[in-house]
């Protein structure tokens, strides 16, 4: 520097350029069900700071964070870096799908006077797989027990659900032509009467009634 006297002096300093974040990241799984867990990788160079946006409300200051999507939608991530005064940011549009699980409700636990039940997953379903290994949305439920189905849509996401059979009735499904016994009411709840003809009593035969279950009721 010269004054205006003609005198001139020198100063020496350093100055400190900082290269501008170069920014990069990714995810290791961009579409799923809820609650859909995401581990984001962050690629980026020449940062030290970091703000990750992941447009559910939620953000990090992780360097590679892991979210947890919970709502259904469909979101932008946006991440921020910085050096020093240095800061750039990057986004993807779009970047994390989630759907909803469907909803399977099989009802209450039944108790029936009949033989068999008809469970039905109900419609709108692309898979189901029973307990007892059925794929169909309907199955015939004729043992006591629980059974429990999981139903599949077409994003793959999936529910469950079960439910306790009681089949209570003693009785047969069809009687006909001349048997040699009669049965009423037929199914039958509490009271089953049979009625043996004349000519079988007299051979000596004998009549075993069995619930459900297999086990002897009546003799």
């Amino acid at each position: 520097a010269v004054s205006s006297q003609n005198c001139s002096d020198t100063v020496t300093g350093t100055i400190s350029v900082n290269t501008a974040p170069q920014i990069a990241f990714s995810a290791d799984i961009l579409s799923g069900c809820i609650p859909l867990t995401v581990d984001f990788t962050n690629a980026t160079t020449n940062a030290t700071n970091y703000l990750w946006i992941f447009g559910d409300g939620n953000s990090s200051a992780d360097v590679n964070p892991v979210h947890d999507f919970l709502t259904e939608g469909t979101f932008t991530v946006v991440l921020y870096a910085s050096v020093g005064s240095c800061a750039e940011s990057d986004s993807v549009t779009d970047m994390i799908t989630t759907h909803a699980p469907p909803q399977i409700d099989l009802g209450p636990d039944v108790t029936t006077n009949s033989v068999t039940y008809t469970l039905d997953a109900g419609a709108g379903f692309s898979g189901f797989l029973w307990n007892n290994g059925a794929t169909t949305q309907t199955i015939i439920a004729d043992t006591n027990g629980i059974y429990c189905v999981v139903v599949t849509d077409l994003n793959s996401c999936s529910d469950s659900d079960c439910v306790q059979i009681q089949l209570d009735a003693a009785g047969l499904e069809s009687i006909s032509g001349q048997d040699p016994f009669l049965l009423y009411p037929n199914p039958a709840h509490n009271t089953l009467t049979v009625f043996l003809r004349k000519e079988n009593a007299a051979s000596g035969c004998e009549l075993r009634i069995y619930n459900a279950l297999g086990s002897v009721v009546g003799f």
